[in-house]
């Protein structure tokens, strides 16, 4: 298993890069990346849920 800095620093080239191509990546690699993948659609999906859930009061 890669060392925890490592796997922050590839997810976050993967948030900010445009483009990450990789000829010929190894299965870890490849179940890395989707593992990643899954976390950044989670934690999107629950921050819009966050948003979603907020009380908006206007006062007059």
């Amino acid at each position: 298993m890669l060392p925890n800095l490592l796997i922050n620093l590839l997810m976050f080239y993967i948030m900010t890069a445009k483009t990450f191509v990789i000829d010929k990546p190894s299965k870890a690699l490849v179940d890395l990346v989707n593992k990643l993948r899954e976390r950044k659609i989670e934690k999107l999906e629950e921050l819009k849920e966050k948003k979603d859930s907020c009380l908006k009061i206007k006062i007059a």
